[in-house]
């Protein structure tokens, strides 16, 4: 275009075809642009939902770990109370009297 005069710089259809061939690129580099955009994305997606699944694994895997000594820490507590009923009861009500003594204030 440096090689033109300025007629034909000046000549609508000249310039219309420079738009277009504009245009064309602009379209082509946004198709390539948004094509490679959509498989970065796609692979950070699959890299999320990868770790999101093992975080998920890990809390469940917690979670049984947990209602396990749940488990435990009641039989202990049921054994306990079989072993030496008086002394759970004692317990019991002091613990009733003092949780009274507290919600009462």
């Amino acid at each position: 275009m440096a090689d033109m005069n300025m007629n034909e710089t000046a000549d609508p259809g000249v310039i219309r075809a420079e738009f277009e061939k504009l245009r064309e690129e602009l379209a082509s580099i946004r198709k390539l642009l948004s094509s490679e955009a959509s498989e970065h994305f796609a692979g950070v997606k699959e890299a999320a939902e990868g770790r999101f699944a093992a975080l998920q694994a890990e809390v469940e895997k917690l979670a049984a770990d947990a209602k396990g000594q749940s488990k435990e820490v009641l039989h202990e507590i049921d054994r306990k109370v079989q072993e030496h009923p008086l002394t759970s009861l004692a317990v019991a009500f002091g613990v009733g009297l003092l949780a009274a003594q507290i919600l009462r204030k």
